[in-house]
């Protein structure tokens, strides 16, 4: 897994805003943010009254871990860990 994707899963992702639309055949304003780190589109579908109707995210190739499923407190320590190894080799960090 790319250490983005890793430390997205790590920190959470690092949105910003991306695009915004009025979609007349919805009446729904459709506001799309980006993550920073690993250019996943999260697109939130508001009413009127700013009420979140829906959202859905569009993941980058190699993001998800397909067949996996939800991810248990312990596969989430794992990702932490390689979170932490790939930061240690990009910085050329030793252990202490």
């Amino acid at each position: 897994m790319d250490v983005e994707h890793l430390q997205c899963r790590d920190f959470g992702h690092s949105w910003r805003p991306f695009s915004v639309q009025w979609v007349n055949r919805l009446n729904l304003y459709e506001y799309q943010l980006k993550c920073m780190r690993c250019t996943t589109i999260r697109t939130r579908w508001h009413d009127r009254t700013g009420a979140v109707v829906s959202s859905n995210y569009d993941y980058v190739e190699g993001y998800q871990i397909h067949g996996l499923g939800r991810l248990s407190g312990t596969d989430r320590d794992v990702i932490r860990l390689a979170s932490i190894m790939a930061v240690m080799e990009n910085l050329n960090v030793g252990t202490a």
